[in-house]
């Protein structure tokens, strides 16, 4: 589910790029909470860097 989720996010924002470079981008103020986005981003980056390991032992 992930990875649709993921390609969803980067259709939206190229749609976002097409409208900034055409000057109909509007942008929106919306609140969020940076701990809940770097836990998110921890989570998805955790498990495939240590499925890859560092290489040291």
């Amino acid at each position: 589910m992930r990875s649709g989720e993921t390609l969803v996010a980067i259709v939206n924002d190229l749609l976002d790029v097409s409208k900034l470079e055409a000057g109909r981008l509007e942008l929106e103020a919306i609140p969020f909470s940076l701990h809940d986005l770097i836990s998110q981003l921890m989570t998805a980056v955790a498990s495939p860097a240590h499925d890859k390991g560092t290489g040291a032992a």
